[in-house]
């Protein structure tokens, strides 16, 4: 099986070499371009498959919100999207789930090394993509809104979950891929 392409935006340049370094400790996983920049990020993406991408809030030229708007408008298929932000900042995290990001990693408040954060992109990454097709032949569909679709050359198989917010929906996901 291929690599898996990894792409880090952060304005925080020790976060792009810890994750640099977490991810050359792993053989499924490289890292294709690490920048502080949205745009130099939003053109790489548009030019190369990128599988994952770790993004960072707080950019140092730009911010995170607008490249993900850039991102959903520009590059397809969409990366596995796991963003790092800084706790208590509600508003961004109310955008970040409007958006379907796969997993966001407020800053001191989850465990944000970043292995966890690598283990986690590891195993949500296929289930993630829209219409990715893999070396095995499977294809996989975003997990969105509650809903995950799961689309295997031998059959079809829809799962919905919907409920009242802080009624389980993530956690029973979290659940099904071993993050708790």
């Amino acid at each position: 099986m291929r690599r898996l392409e990894v792409v880090i935006a952060a304005g925080d340049g020790e976060i792009c070499r810890t994750l640099t370094e977490a991810v050359s400790r792993m053989p499924e996983m490289s890292v294709a371009f690490c920048t502080g920049s949205e745009s130099c990020a939003i053109e790489y993406m548009q030019m190369h498959r990128t599988d994952i991408l770790f993004l960072e809030m707080d950019l140092a030229e730009g911010n995170g919100m607008s490249l993900l708007e850039q991102l959903e408008c520009t590059v397809q298929p969409r990366p596995l999207m796991i963003v790092m932000m800084e706790s208590g900042q509600t508003a961004v995290l109310e955008y970040l789930h409007s958006h379907g990001i796969d997993y966001i990693c407020q800053k001191g408040k989850n465990d944000d090394s970043p292995q966890r954060l690598i283990d986690i992109a590891y195993r949500l990454y296929p289930y993630s993509c829209f219409s990715m097709i893999s070396d095995s032949g499977y294809t996989y569909h975003k997990l969105t809104g509650g809903q995950a679709d799961v689309v295997t050359r031998d059959y079809i198989e829809q799962v919905t979950l919907s409920g009242r917010t802080g009624a389980g929906k993530s956690t029973i996901f979290k659940l099904l891929l071993g993050l708790y």
